[in-house]
Protein backbone atom coordinates (compact mmCIF):
# COMPACT_ATOMS: atom_id res chain seq x y z
CA UNK A 1 0.00 0.00 0.00
CA UNK A 2 3.12 2.43 0.99
CA UNK A 3 4.51 1.73 -2.59
CA UNK A 4 1.56 3.00 -4.30
CA UNK A 5 0.26 6.10 -1.97
CA UNK A 6 1.46 9.07 -4.23
CA UNK A 7 2.30 11.33 -0.64
CA UNK A 8 5.10 8.80 0.68
CA UNK A 9 8.35 10.95 -0.59
CA UNK A 10 10.72 7.92 -2.30
CA UNK A 11 13.92 10.90 -2.16
CA UNK A 12 17.12 10.51 -0.02
CA UNK A 13 16.37 11.56 3.86
CA UNK A 14 17.52 14.94 4.48
CA UNK A 15 19.73 15.75 7.99
CA UNK A 16 16.58 18.01 9.17
CA UNK A 17 14.76 13.92 8.62
CA UNK A 18 17.19 12.06 10.55
CA UNK A 19 17.58 15.03 13.33
CA UNK A 20 13.91 14.74 13.88
CA UNK A 21 13.90 11.08 13.97
CA UNK A 22 16.29 11.00 16.70
CA UNK A 23 14.40 13.91 18.86
CA UNK A 24 11.41 11.95 18.73
CA UNK A 25 13.27 7.96 19.33
CA UNK A 26 14.68 10.10 22.23
CA UNK A 27 11.10 11.76 23.84
CA UNK A 28 9.23 8.67 22.36
CA UNK A 29 10.96 5.42 22.39
CA UNK A 30 9.83 3.43 19.06
CA UNK A 31 6.18 4.66 18.54
CA UNK A 32 6.74 4.61 14.66
CA UNK A 33 3.16 5.23 13.88
CA UNK A 34 3.73 8.12 16.10
CA UNK A 35 6.76 9.54 14.21
CA UNK A 36 4.89 8.75 10.77
CA UNK A 37 2.50 11.60 11.38
CA UNK A 38 5.43 14.44 12.62
CA UNK A 39 6.94 13.12 10.46
CA UNK A 40 5.47 14.11 6.78
CA UNK A 41 5.76 11.75 3.50
CA UNK A 42 7.67 8.93 5.43
CA UNK A 43 5.60 5.67 6.21
CA UNK A 44 6.26 3.90 9.82
CA UNK A 45 8.27 1.04 7.71
CA UNK A 46 10.55 3.32 5.74
CA UNK A 47 10.81 5.92 9.33
CA UNK A 48 11.83 2.16 11.08
CA UNK A 49 14.39 1.05 8.44
CA UNK A 50 15.89 4.43 8.54
CA UNK A 51 16.78 4.55 12.03
CA UNK A 52 17.89 0.81 12.48
CA UNK A 53 20.14 1.88 9.24
CA UNK A 54 21.31 5.17 11.00
CA UNK A 55 22.27 3.83 14.12
CA UNK A 56 24.37 0.86 13.32
CA UNK A 57 26.13 3.50 10.70
CA UNK A 58 26.89 5.64 13.85
CA UNK A 59 27.60 2.57 16.09
CA UNK A 60 30.03 1.59 13.55
CA UNK A 61 31.83 4.52 13.30
CA UNK A 62 32.00 4.50 16.74
CA UNK A 63 33.17 1.25 17.17
CA UNK A 64 36.24 1.98 14.84
CA UNK A 65 37.63 5.05 16.36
Amino acid sequence: MNHLNPSIIKEPWTSDEDIELIKLYMNHGSKWSYFSVRIKGRSENMIKNRFNSFIKKVYDLEKTK
